[in-house]
């Protein structure tokens, strides 16, 4: 019976979807907002209960890409004023920009486990997005609009920690709920051998 139970709260905790969308205006970060905040701010305040030195994280978004990386890579297809190939982040700008990106239809985001990591003077307590694959596909779409080689952003994601993790182990998409802060820049944004965090979900 008691197995029974735990799997039937592993399904209700890995059905909890909610849509995404892109930011209205393109910052230099890939990254999505999930449409259905609710359960994501019942969340933040179960978790300040129990840490209540955290505070919560008002833009809650997950980053795709960090917005180091494309400054690193150049667009094969997207040319400047100079008729030079422009930066990746100079082409995702531009290309935010047309009613081409709006056309993308980002995936929905399937909530995961609730973590937190310290690391430094850093603390921050994050939910994982389990359909990491799609997340994914959605980025080789943006980049074949853009011109942007994934081999090379690979490479470049490589140089870059808050990307990759210290050991290059790669992203692990993630919202930041809360930190001791309540900004974005408080959290951690690589969450690699954090805890799990009893919250009821």
């Amino acid at each position: 019976m008691n197995l029974i139970m735990e799997n039937w709260k592993r399904f209700l905790i890995e059905s909890r979807t909610s849509g995404a969308q892109q930011p209205l205006k393109f910052t230099g970060i890939i990254q999505l907002q999930p449409t259905d905040v609710d359960h994501l701010q019942q969340l933040q305040q179960k978790i300040i209960e129990k840490h209540p030195e955290q505070k919560p994280v008002a833009k809650l978004h997950v980053t795709l890409l960090h917005q180091q990386v494309p400054k690193k890579v150049f667009s094969k297809t997207m040319n400047g004023g100079t008729g030079q190939p422009l930066k990746g982040d100079k082409a995702l700008k531009a290309f935010f920009k047309t009613p081409e990106a709006g056309e993308l239809q980002p995936p929905s985001l399937e909530f995961g486990e609730v973590g937190i990591k310290s690391d430094g003077d850093k603390t921050s307590t994050f939910i994982k997005i389990n359909n990491s694959e799609d997340l994914r596909a959605y980025l080789q779409q943006i980049y074949e609009k853009v011109g942007l080689d994934p081999n090379e952003i690979q490479e470049a994601s490589l140089a870059e920690p808050r990307e990759s993790g210290p050991n290059g182990e790669g992203r692990i998409f993630h919202i930041s709920l809360t930190n001791l802060e309540g900004g974005g820049g408080g959290s951690l944004a690589y969450i690699g051998n954090g805890e799990k965090l009893e919250v009821e979900q």
